[in-house]
């Protein structure tokens, strides 16, 4: 009962924000409030956008629980169409979001993209959107991934306080992406979000250190490509 009562608010969470970014766009309301949502439906639901031509070169402003408001982010910006179907030659990199969060993740993760004790430094959750949106950009911008790579971002489904960090990392994905396609690169940079759902148990209950078999405690939502 408890799972699909957590099933359920997550769908409203998601039909809720996704209400509200149309409405922003159609008719020019008030910024899209982000504020206590799951990580899983942040990134669905932006992705959603990011790939409708209806909304080509558009933006959105997100503001965040301290009112604050984020740079705009770009809609419509990405063509919704396959991506790179051979991805077994292609480099993979394992991503955490925030270091010193979960340490059941540092027996696979190869980079964080924030340092914790930066996080608190940051005056507003935009200033942190903004960080995390550089940071994103400082670490990926990599010319050994200028023919592709996997990229796997792990993180909980739910840290609140955090929800601007995932909008910055996800406005630097569409930057990193909006480039390789400004400058005729195949779209074999993948970026798949990896989350870990608050209805399972937590990672420390259990009793192994094999990456391959904590990483089955994941889900997936949609690649950004």
């Amino acid at each position: 009962m408890e799972e699909q009562w957590i099933k359920e608010k997550a769908d409203l969470e998601r039909a809720d924000l996704e209400r509200a970014i149309r409405e922003n766009l159609e008719h020019n309301q008030n910024p899209v409030r982000i504020n206590a949502l799951n990580h899983s439906a942040i990134a669905s639901v932006l992705r959603t956008f990011v790939y409708d031509p209806k909304y080509q070169n558009s933006e959105i402003s997100i503001v965040f629980s301290d009112n604050s408001i984020s740079l705009p982010f770009p809609i419509g910006y990405l063509p919704p169409i396959e991506y790179h179907k051979s991805t077994k030659e292609l480099p993979l990199l394992n991503l955490g979001l925030i270091s010193l969060q979960d340490s059941d993740l540092d027996y696979f993760i190869d980079f964080y993209i924030l340092q914790n004790e930066d996080i608190d430094q940051k005056s507003s959750a935009a200033d942190m959107e903004k960080y995390s949106y550089q940071e994103t950009i400082n670490l990926l911008n990599d010319p050994i991934l200028k023919d592709g790579g996997i990229i796997e971002l792990y993180h909980r489904e739910k840290m609140e306080k955090y929800e601007a960090i995932v909008v910055g990392y996800y406005r630097g994905i569409v930057s990193l992406l909006q480039e390789r396609i400004k400058n005729g690169l195949p779209r074999s940079l993948i970026f798949q979000p990896k989350y870990f759902p608050t209805h399972k148990p937590l990672l420390k209950k259990q009793i192994t250190n094999d990456a391959q078999i904590k990483k089955q405690y994941f889900e997936e939502c949609e690649p950004w490509y």
